[in-house]
């Protein structure tokens, strides 16, 4: 047993309130039924007053009978957390028996032996269910041809490239140097003409100084998501059946959607290509047989060798099937229900090799186990109770320092989060096998729109690995600014993938926003009982981004959502197109490779636009630095189609419009500039929970912090006389950037 008690100490054990409590109704505020009490009189009462017995209609007296509860067949009924526990260790078990069943089949070290039965028999507990995943031939020919999800055409091209032709009105402001410059906004009404030269935009920009607009763009525009029908899924679907999967298809929930399947070992690179990009989510089978992709050396002991001291991140999670959602502690003894939404885990800090060792001794554990079963197999619970007490002793300890608590009887797994690879010389071997990945798929692939940020950031543009016991989960999310991401399961277990499409991502934000804030508020009284849409605003989807969720996936589908699942076995490379909600949570323990992907075309980088203006309404922070990787690709001249071209033209131009409009801001202001502060390829504010993407102003504390200018305007009167301004580009130049970005070839 791992148990460091000088670096971290030992697990908080909470008192076993289930058991002091289990036939004891009173904990939950029931009534005392106890008749023949209430029935007692004092004896030191002058007129004893007697309670009428109550008779049943025959006229015997009704007696007390301590019945048992009836068991539910309601899989969401709330249970103690006695139960919770027992369910839990028991599925982490089996999970770990699964994953190391496949690993010993793998290495040829797993034994012959008559429990063998018994033992896949006691795996299958665990198998899920509807996970409907179909492959497809290289020719499909999907039901959105050229039209991203069905939204491509419409939904996202207008949002980034309307065209109002009358500007709107000049609205003059009292005192101008008070009014902070809004954030740029990609996905709002364009003013001007596409062909616009930026030089017409400065003009038109000083023509609106003073105003509240800016005269070339609608400023502060907050982007709501999509909320699409299902009419592209079930067109889908009938797709899907005519490759003779009539009777899978007709089997499923009418809100169950399809995931696409492609065979890597059975296409071309460009074929591949093609169709991966053209869905929101699909599983690449036989990806890692088909590329060479030596999966050893991803494992978290082979990781440990080349980076011990790394400070890895763990979450602290209870494992469970992943149609529940228990919480691993519950101070008042209240029963779990399996559908809650909020997840509540732990966060700690431990080296890589630590992580590593204790990862490694939970698959010997796992190993011996699976040889018991297979020779004695009349045994297998005694056994399975043996690998559960041992899991428990192999936990390591929470830190009550921070206020950590467990469930005396839960065993918690720890979830091994973004292992780093940036270093190339530590990583070497790592980043080496990633150069097999064909070059759509690689990281800052040659043409992508992140290889034009010239920033490294670990999971963005740079590989990071995922250790995961069984139960692992993470919860739902897109990819930063909607991006386009990887997902390599390098094994030995399988990873469960939940998704929504893209086009119903805002309908499932309503959701989970709607849900959550039930939840932190007393329901109110209806007045009528007309049926009514309740409002979600952007501050209450915000909480989408601050809280861990898990939500249940039949609450999903009663409310018309489509549901995506698969399974994504031992060397499955997942794609995620933009915009798709995804969570995913291992049932097996496996080590997962991942990064994003910003694909050099308009669906992409007009997503990513929309996101940004998104995020500003939730005040979440944009990863992608749009302004300096479209200012990149203009100073280089990259060719590119004519659609994305446009796109990124018009990006340019309302790019100008806000520097104009900063440059204003600090001439009001009375800033100084300076050229005491060097400028890196992306500066970003350095407010906590800002981060805000900085671009041709980049302003600077005394202490050569760089700060947004909303941030700017919080500090004191004596900081702000302090505030210098470094320029990237003068406005001429820009404009002169800008105007004489052209395609040369036959884009």
């Amino acid at each position: 047993m791992f148990n460091d008690s000088t670096d971290i100490p030992p697990i908080p054990i909470e008192p076993d309130l289930d058991a002091s409590q289990q036939d004891d109704d009173s904990v939950n505020g029931e009534e005392n039924e106890n008749l023949e009490a209430l029935e007692e009189t004092s004896s030191t009462s002058a007129e004893p007053t007697k309670r009428p017995r109550k008779r049943k209609a025959d006229g015997y007296k009704k007696r007390r009978q301590n019945k048992k509860p009836k068991a539910s067949n309601d899989p969401n009924a709330p249970i103690d957390q006695k139960e919770v526990h027992k369910r839990s260790t028991r599925w982490y078990a089996i999970g770990c028996l699964g994953s190391a069943y496949v690993d010993m089949q793998t290495k040829g070290t797993l034994p012959d032996g008559p429990g063998m039965d018994a033992l896949t028999s006691l795996i299958a507990e665990n198998k899920e269910k509807d996970c409907h995943a179909f492959e497809i031939p290289p020719n499909f020919e999907f039901a959105d041809e050229g039209n991203y999800r069905g939204i491509l055409n419409t939904l996202i091209h207008d949002a980034v490239m309307t065209r109002v032709n009358e500007p709107p009105q000049k609205a003059k402001i009292e005192k101008p140097s008070e009014m902070t410059p809004p954030e740029l906004c990609f996905a709002s009404k364009f003013y001007m003409s596409h062909e616009a030269t930026a030089k017409e935009v400065i003009e038109r920009v000083k023509q609106f100084e003073g105003c509240e607009e800016n005269g070339v763009y609608e400023e502060a525009k907050e982007h709501a998501l999509f909320d699409e029908s299902d009419a592209l899924a079930k067109r889908e679907k009938e797709l899907i059946a005519k490759l003779e999967n009539r009777e899978e298809i007709e089997s499923m929930h009418e809100n169950r959607a399809v995931v696409i399947e492609i065979d890597a070992r059975s296409c071309s690179v460009k074929e591949l290509e093609e169709q991966a990009r053209k869905t929101g989510i699909c599983n690449i089978t036989g990806f890692q047989e088909k590329y060479q992709i030596d999966g050893k050396i991803f494992d978290a002991e082979e990781l440990a060798k080349c980076d011990p001291d790394q400070n890895l991140k763990v979450r602290r999670q209870l494992p469970q099937s992943t149609a529940t959602n228990y919480y691993m502690w519950n101070h008042n003894g209240i029963k779990d229900h399996a559908d809650q939404l909020k997840v509540y885990d732990y966060e700690q800090f431990v080296t890589l090799k630590k992580f590593a060792d204790n990862l490694e001794k939970i698959k010997e554990a796992s190993e011996k186990a699976c040889q018991k079963i297979i020779e004695n197999p009349d045994n297998v619970e005694d056994i399975l109770e043996e690998l559960k007490a041992g899991l428990r002793t192999l936990m390591m300890p929470l830190d009550a320092s921070k206020n950590e608590h467990a469930n005396a009887k839960a065993t918690i797994l720890m979830f091994g989060t973004n292992i780093d690879l940036m270093d190339g010389t530590k990583f070497s071997n790592q980043n080496e096998e990633i150069k097999k990945f064909p070059t759509f798929l690689r990281p800052n692939g040659d043409g992508t729109l992140l290889n034009y940020s010239r920033e490294v950031i670990g999971g963005l543009n740079k590989p990071q690995c995922y250790a995961k016991p069984p139960g692992a989960r993470t919860s739902p999310h897109t990819e930063n600014n909607s991006l386009s991401s990887v997902n390599l399961n390098l094994g030995p277990g399988n990873c469960e993938w939940l998704a929504v499409p893209p086009e119903q991502s805002g309908k499932f934000q309503n959701e989970v926003a709607k849900e959550l804030k039930n939840k932190t508020r007393k329901p109110k009284k209806r007045i009528s009982s007309e049926p009514n849409e309740e409002k979600i605003t952007n501050l209450e989807i915000k909480e989408m981004y601050n809280a861990g969720y898990w939500p249940n996936e039949q609450k999903l589908l009663a409310a018309g959502i489509q549901l995506q699942k698969f399974i994504q076995k031992p060397g499955d490379l997942a794609y995620v197109g933009p915009l798709t909600y995804h969570w995913v949570q291992s049932n097996g323990y496996c080590t997962n490779v991942s990064w994003n992907i910003g694909q050099p075309d308009f669906c992409q980088l007009a997503m990513s636009g929309i996101t940004h203006d998104h995020n500003i309404g939730v005040e979440y922070a944009s990863v992608m630095p749009i302004e300096p990787i479209i200012w990149r690709m203009a100073e280089q001249k990259a060719q590119v189609d004519q659609k994305l071209f446009a796109l990124i033209k018009v990006f340019l131009l309302r790019s100008v419009a806000h520097a104009q409009r900063e440059l204003e801001y600090i001439e009001a202001k009375g800033y100084k500039f300076t050229n005491n502060a060097e400028l890196g390829a992306v500066m970003r504010c350095t407010t906590p929970r800002c981060e805000k993407v900085l671009f041709n102003h980049v302003a600077f504390n005394k202490n050569l912090k760089p700060l947004c200018f909303k941030c700017c305007n919080k500090l004191t009167q004596t900081e702000k006389k302090e505030i210098s301004v470094v320029q990237y580009k003068e406005m001429d130049e820009l404009a002169d950037i800008c105007d004489g970005y052209v395609l040369t070839g036959t884009n």
